[in-house]
């Protein structure tokens, strides 16, 4: 992130993030479901934890057919929340 925002900027963000996130146990199975096999993980936890969104700007998950739980950017999740 630091290529993005300064550092008081980025410590304010993992605090902020940090206070509101809820630590989950990892999935007990990570099945293959996207052509990233690092992104079968992440939507493993998301749907064992009935995730309402995984939000990414990676495309393998973005462009992934099955979307479930539904990937959305980065940008347009800021958007929703914001509405």
């Amino acid at each position: 992130m630091r290529k993005w925002i300064d550092i008081a900027t980025a410590e304010l963000f993992v605090e902020t993030v940090s206070a509101a996130a809820e630590l989950v146990a990892d999935p007990e199975q990570v099945r293959r479901v996207t052509r990233d096999r690092d992104d079968d993980y992440l939507v493993s936890l998301a749907r064992d934890h009935e995730a309402d969104y995984i939000v990414s700007g990676d495309r393998d998950l973005l462009d992934w057919s099955e979307q479930d739980p539904p990937v959305i950017a980065p940008a347009a999740f800021e958007l929703l929340l914001s509405s």
